[in-house]
C-alpha cells in the first residue's frame, strides 16, 4: 500500500500509473515508449481511443508556470 506522503520521481510515478492502467484496461492498453519519435508525452493509449499522459512535478510550482510549460511543450 502506498502512503499519502510517499514521494515518487518521474519515472517511478509513470511506472506506477501504467501499472494501474494495466489493471484497468489489461491487454487493451498500448504503452508508448518514452523515446518514441513524436509521442508528445503520451505514456499509453487504449484501443477504444483513450490516451494517458503522466506528470510528476520535481518541486512545488505555480500553476500558471506549469500550464505555460505544458503548452510550450505541445507546440514544439
Amino acid at each position: 500500500m502506498i502512503s499519502a506522503t510517499e514521494q515518487f520521481d518521474g519515472d517511478e510515478w509513470q511506472e506506477f500509473i501504467v501499472q494501474l492502467l494495466y489493471l484497468r484496461y489489461g491487454t487493451d492498453l498500448v504503452e508508448v515508449p518514452d523515446k518514441h519519435k513524436g509521442d508528445r508525452g503520451i505514456e499509453a493509449f487504449t484501443n477504444d481511443g483513450c490516451a494517458f499522459q503522466c506528470y510528476s512535478p520535481e518541486s512545488p510550482s505555480i500553476v500558471s508556470e506549469v500550464a505555460a510549460k505544458h503548452k510550450q511543450k505541445n507546440l514544439a
